[in-house]
C-alpha cells in the first residue's frame, strides 16, 4: 500500500518529480539523480528509492558551486524493496541542489526519485 504525502498548503509553485533512471552496478559516490541549480526558497522534500538488492545511497544537500556537500543523510534500501523519506522542508539560497549519490559500489539495480515542491521564501 502506498502513501500519500501532501505538500504543505501554502505552496508558491508546482512541485517537480526528478526521476533517475534504473541504473545497473553504480560505482561509489556515483549521482544517481540531481535536481539542477535551484532558485532561493523554501522547499518540500521527498526521496523515494528502490534496489534489486540491499543498497545504501546518500541524500546531498550541495552547495552553489556544486563543489561541496553541505549536508547529508545516509539511508538504506532492502533488497527489492523500497525506502520512502519525507524530509520536510530545507530552505536553500539561489544555485544550490539536492542529489542522490550511491553509497558503495552496487552489483544490482537501483532508481532513485526526487519530488520538490516549492513552499515559500
Amino acid at each position: 500500500m502506498a502513501t500519500v504525502v501532501t505538500p504543505p498548503a501554502a505552496s508558491s509553485g508546482a512541485g517537480t518529480w526528478y526521476s533517475g533512471t534504473l541504473t545497473t552496478n553504480p560505482s561509489d559516490a556515483a549521482v544517481l539523480v540531481d535536481t539542477g541549480a535551484l532558485a532561493a526558497g523554501k522547499y518540500f522534500l521527498v526521496v523515494s528509492a528502490w534496489a534489486s538488492v540491499a543498497a545504501a545511497y546518500d541524500v546531498q544537500h550541495r552547495n552553489a558551486a556544486n563543489s561541496a556537500t553541505n549536508k547529508s543523510q545516509r539511508r538504506a534500501v532492502a533488497a527489492n524493496g523500497n525506502d520512502d523519506l519525507v524530509l520536510g522542508t530545507l530552505t536553500l539560497v539561489a544555485s544550490e541542489r539536492l542529489r542522490v549519490a550511491q553509497a558503495g559500489a552496487l552489483t544490482g539495480v537501483i532508481q532513485v526519485s526526487l519530488f520538490v515542491q516549492p513552499v515559500g521564501t
